[in-house]
């Protein structure tokens, strides 16, 4: 019988990758200005692959606007807090990805935007799951920002949770 032990060849393999979260704890959007909440950063030796996003936002103000949500290519830091990358499965090693941050207080410098939506800040939570063939991938060295703008007359509190494979 052939073909029962053969060994899988390198396409036919999947690879596990391993599964993390930065979390942006709550913060507060200003009126008409745009704010980093979270910057995922790639190191020189791994990829990175963005594969959910999920907002709360706690308005309950019924007439507030939505809120723009972007995902962003950074080319610089910015001035932010150290972030470290969560497993969500506690048994695998640390993310290499060691250079994350939140809660900008001086902006870092955007240039491709990579995806955008407009958000209802009244109660409750978005998430995004992008599709397997849409999921954002990071090259190496490669910072991507979650940037947020509240609408011109309004004030926003919002938590974010960004889910990345390496």
């Amino acid at each position: 019988m052939r073909g029962l032990n053969k060994t899988p060849s390198i396409k036919e393999k999947k690879m596990a990758l391993h599964l993390y979260r930065l979390l942006s704890g709550a913060q507060t959007l200003v009126a008409a200005t745009a704010k980093t909440i979270l910057q995922l950063v790639t190191p020189a030796t791994r990829l990175a692959m963005i594969r959910t996003l999920e907002l709360g936002f706690a308005s309950v103000t019924a007439t507030d606007a939505p809120v723009l949500v972007q995902l962003f290519i950074q080319t610089t830091a910015g001035t932010m807090s150290a972030l470290t990358p969560v497993a969500i499965d506690q048994t695998i090693p640390a993310s290499l990805c060691t250079g994350c941050q939140k809660t900008a207080t001086a902006e870092p410098t955007t240039t491709t935007e990579l995806w955008s939506q407009q958000v209802t800040p009244v109660g409750g939570t978005a998430v995004f799951v992008f599709p397997k063939d849409e999921q954002i991938k990071m090259a190496v060295s490669t910072k991507v920002g979650l940037v947020c703008t509240s609408p011109a007359t309004q004030t926003a509190n919002v938590r974010a949770v960004l889910t990345f494979e390496e």
